[in-house]
């Protein structure tokens, strides 16, 4: 079979580029060696000057002339060129020569580039492509941050929630499947294996050198896409963003904590959510401010206390603070649900009740119930990856004749899965048992670390003869506790 012959000259593309600034410059400089380009502006002599010495004079042309003229924009070429972009300043010039470039010279593809806070529905009515300036810089700059990863900007709401990232060898997620990855706000919408195109779904693993198309919330993605690429820690930005905090329940004893754990994980912002007008949340800000910490006041119609799930069902919750609460004799021997317990129970983010235990050197993920929800092993080794610390996963036997056969072998079967997957990610994991009331002797492991982390099974029992454990760890811990309802 014979070479394919190259492109000539006369078979490229051809651009239009209206305003020949630094943005029209590099546009132009990054589209020539595949598109043929001519530049139009009144004083094309700065645009002349960068290109000089560059690039061959024969590759481009430049036209002077005044971009609002409809015979210049004739003599540029607007109606052979097979795509017009108009990157001028001045927003009147730019609407005016978009007007002509639709309504008279009836050029099919144009893209216009907004600055700043350009209202965009005079150029939606003539049909032109936005382009926002703000966007497209994040865009660039996220794909720069990501590192092997591209951002698809302007594409669905233009805000770059596509990605497409590439799996490297090293990837802790290689050989995963998918659902093992518990996605949030994200999702993977494809996955380039070679020259195949596999459909995932939760049963799909993936390999090295796949490359991996995302589709999500823009403000996490390229966070996840560095977690599938390199399967580096993003704690906890598979869930969201924000570290929530309700302003009626922030006591001064947990800000600390809150404070270390927007500096130590790759949580972007703290979020002070009040009821009302937001009145409640400002000395908040104020300290936050203060610490230098990102932050921001969200005000709900709900009371957070009385209808916590309501005034988060639509938040950018990456993690819940809920301050400690003191729990009554019988709630502890299983007479109901507590007040918190009924708060979070509806909750599908991890809820920090912080007692002022960290940094976050040594870690527990106990387990007492054969019932147990991966998802929260995979929390607690995120963590563990995340602030380097150890991780131990414990295990809480209470006699036989309580649990019925079979119980204690089941345990140490999940207590072995979860160290397999935790070496997977590169987190050694020790491994602790301890026999009796497993709410007793697990309160008494919890006293050599800094957080406890546990599943809470929103559905489990809670009686006389069976109290639950999750309720009375979550109350009555010496240490901060991460609890994943589910």
């Amino acid at each position: 079979m014979s070479a394919p012959r190259p492109e000539t000259e006369s078979q490229r593309p051809t651009v239009l580029i209206v305003g020949a600034g630094s943005t029209g410059f590099e546009l132009a400089r990054r589209l020539l060696g595949s598109w043929r380009v001519t530049l139009l502006d009144v004083d094309p002599g700065p645009a002349k000057a960068r290109f000089s010495g560059v690039l061959p004079s024969d590759r481009f042309v430049f036209i002077d002339g005044d971009a609002t003229s409809r015979l210049v924009l004739e003599r540029a070429g607007a109606t052979r060129a097979d795509a017009v972009v108009v990157t001028t300043g001045a927003l009147d010039v730019t609407l005016e020569t978009c007007r002509i470039l639709k309504r008279d010279l009836r050029v099919a593809d144009v893209t216009v580039l907004l600055r700043g806070d350009a209202a965009p529905r005079p150029f939606q009515e003539l049909g032109v492509e936005i382009v926002r300036g703000v966007e497209a810089q994040s865009a660039l700059l996220a794909a720069a941050v990501t590192k092997g990863s591209k951002v698809a900007a302007g594409v669905g709401l233009g805000r770059g929630e596509v990605m497409e990232t590439e799996i490297l060898p090293n990837s802790g997620v290689i050989g995963k499947p998918l659902a093992s990855l518990h996605p949030r706000q994200w999702l993977v919408a494809a996955v380039y294996r070679e020259d195949e195109l596999v459909i995932p779904h939760g049963d799909t693993r993936l390999e090295a050198g796949d490359r991996v198309l995302l589709v999500g919330d823009p403000a996490i993605l390229p966070g996840i896409a560095r977690f599938l690429r390199t399967g580096h820690s993003e704690f906890p930005l598979h869930y969201g963003t924000a570290i929530v905090v309700p302003a009626d329940a922030a006591g001064p004893a947990m800000l600390p904590e809150v404070a270390w754990l927007a500096r130590h994980s790759k949580a972007q912002a703290v979020e002070f959510v009040a009821c009302g007008d937001g009145a409640a949340a400002r000395p908040l800000l104020e300290w936050a401010q203060a610490e230098g910490l990102p932050a921001r006041v969200a005000c709900t119609g709900q009371d957070t206390r009385a209808h916590l799930a309501e005034a988060m069902a639509r938040r950018d919750v990456g993690i819940l603070v809920q301050a400690p609460e003191p729990i009554p004799w019988h709630k502890r021997l299983g007479l109901g649900w507590t007040p918190l317990l009924r708060r979070i129970a509806p909750l599908r983010s991890p809820v920090l009740v912080p007692r002022g235990t960290f940094p976050w050197e040594r870690i527990l993920l106990a387990l007492s119930d054969p019932d147990f929800d991966a998802e929260a092993a995979t929390l607690a080794i995120d963590a563990a990856r995340c602030f380097e610390a150890s991780l131990t996963v414990g295990v809480a036997l209470a006699p036989e004749f309580v649990t019925g056969a079979g119980v204690a072998d089941e345990l140490r079967r999940q207590q072995d899965e979860i160290r397999d997957l935790a070496a997977s990610y590169g987190v050694r994991t020790a491994r602790l048992e301890f026999e009796g009331n497993p709410v007793a002797v697990t309160l008494a492991a919890c006293a050599g670390f800094q957080l406890l982390v546990l599943g809470f099974k929103t559905n489990s029992r809670n009686s006389l003869g069976r109290p639950s454990v999750e309720q009375n760890l979550v109350h009555r811990a010496p240490c901060s506790v991460l609890v994943l309802p589910h």
